[in-house]
């Protein structure tokens, strides 16, 4: 018996922004080497005498893999996807004449793959409307991504490493995973913003230091008067004072009181 579906396939909505690199180079693989070609369902079949998969199921999950890579969070490794909606992602839905629905190819084909070792899920739970057991969470393992993307495990480590390098940048958020367009614009606008505000302290800071000379200069000069005047009015007679003397005891005098200004409040006994 022919299934209602032969050639089911996953469409990307097209309002959902595109995926990160890893992602998209896992859907050209994938696209090219089918997960129905991965030789570990040889070993599967020839280990545990499992018989050969149809092509009805080998085309199932051909298509439930891209959902499931579509959806996947790459930094829990959660699947955003129950089994009904992936389903209907993929068009594995069946609907009887009487208006029942099964989705029993599509959890067959999680299942097989859960059992391979590219899944893993919650325990399975008896769905009464459906009929059959399916798995409530699902989360890819580390042999997924071995299996999806040509650069296996070792390139999901590698993609983690530069999204955990972009968060240490500040471009994105702990549970944010970039695409490399993104972080480059990202990367783009905190520099051109670092930019303006460098060049805006910068303005700010020669101007305070524009209006502290002025007042240095000011507050300078009256200091150094009332320090001479305070000199001329503590000595009975000018006789043998130069102007170079009388100078050099108004610097004295200034140091003095700049040094007792700079000092700490003596302590309180």
């Amino acid at each position: 018996m022919l299934p209602k579906n032969s050639d089911p396939i996953f469409d990307k909505p097209s309002h959902h922004k595109a995926r990160p690199a890893f992602l998209r180079g896992c859907r050209t693989h994938l696209t090219k080497v089918p997960l129905s070609k991965w030789d570990g369902w040889h070993l599967i079949q020839h280990v545990n005498g499992k018989s050969k998969i149809y092509e009805n199921a080998e085309k199932a999950m051909n298509a439930i893999i891209f959902s499931i890579v579509h959806y996947v969070d790459l930094q829990s490794g959660a699947v955003g996807r129950n089994v009904t909606e992936i389903a209907e992602d993929t068009g594995l839905v069946t609907i009887s004449e009487k208006g029942n629905i099964s989705i029993s190819r599509c959890s067959r084909a999680i299942i097989r793959m859960i059992n391979a070792g590219l899944l893993e899920a919650a325990p399975l739970v008896w769905d009464k409307e459906l009929g059959c057991y399916l798995p409530k969470f699902i989360n890819v393992t580390d042999l997924f991504w071995q299996v999806a993307h040509p650069e296996g495990y070792d390139g999901y480590q590698a993609a983690r490493e530069e999204q955990f390098k972009h968060r240490n940048e500040g471009l994105a958020n702990p549970n944010e995973w970039l695409t490399v367009t993104e972080a480059k614009e990202r990367r783009k606008r905190i520099h051109i913003k670092k930019a303006f505000e460098f060049r805006r302290a910068k303005q700010e800071k020669n101007k305070e230091r524009r209006t502290a000379a002025k007042l240095g200069d000011k507050e300078n000069k009256l200091a150094r008067g009332k320090i001479a005047k305070d000199i001329l009015d503590s000595v009975d007679t000018c006789h043998g004072l130069t102007f170079d003397s009388f100078s050099s005891l108004i610097n004295q005098r200034t140091a003095l009181y700049r040094k007792m200004a700079d000092d700490p409040d003596p302590p309180k006994h």
